[in-house]
């Protein structure tokens, strides 16, 4: 470290050949990422939502050339690490809401290990009340749409689900279970 409490990812050099300052490239490959470095990466790819290319195009531009490879898996490896602690808390208090509304959708994943890419996945998401105090929404996505997902993420919840009336909500064992009135129009308007 030289001596150095900056970590080695943040510590400038002096550049000759373009004769400025940049952080050293070399300190990137392997080592671990300072905190803030990983939040301004999470605050401009979700907040902002700025897309991995161009924060790849905007490090260059800064004199750090990072591939979008390299910002994917550090923001797929900060959000396992950080953000799936905050995850876990909000699904224990969305579990303990009175009433929690379920929905599953289609979504295509075009690259996901050891599946065709257009194969069809699910998200299924789960909102507490309108009225509730802490208002929740949490979203889990799951490669299939059976039975199991809801299951497994809700638990032995015994409050009320609010669902569109597939089977897969109705498995819930001491849940009440009440349909969607959203749903139920749809279904009464087709021919």
């Amino acid at each position: 470290m030289c001596g150095s409490s900056v970590p080695a990812v943040m510590r400038p050099h002096r550049d000759q050949h373009a004769g400025r300052d940049r952080a050293d490239v070399r300190a990137f490959a392997g080592q671990h990422r300072h905190g803030l470095d990983a939040g301004l990466r999470a605050r401009h790819k979700n907040l902002d939502g700025t897309p991995l290319y161009r924060l790849a195009q905007a490090f260059k531009r800064a004199g750090v050339p990072v591939s979008r490879g390299a910002l994917g898996h550090w923001v797929i490896g900060s959000s396992e690490k950080h953000l799936s602690r905050i995850y876990d808390a909000l699904k224990l208090r969305l579990r303990s809401q009175p009433l929690i509304h379920g929905d599953e959708t289609t979504v295509q994943v075009l690259k996901e290990m050891d599946r065709a890419a257009a194969s069809t996945s699910y998200m299924w998401a789960y909102r507490s009340g309108q009225d509730s105090d802490e208002p929740i929404v949490l979203l889990d996505y799951q490669p299939g749409r059976g039975q199991i997902h809801p299951q497994a993420f809700l638990g032995h919840y015994h409050g009320i689900v609010m669902s569109d009336g597939y089977s897969a909500w109705r498995t819930l064992e001491g849940a009440t279970h009440i349909g969607c009135m959203a749903h139920s129009r749809r279904a009464s308007s087709m021919p």
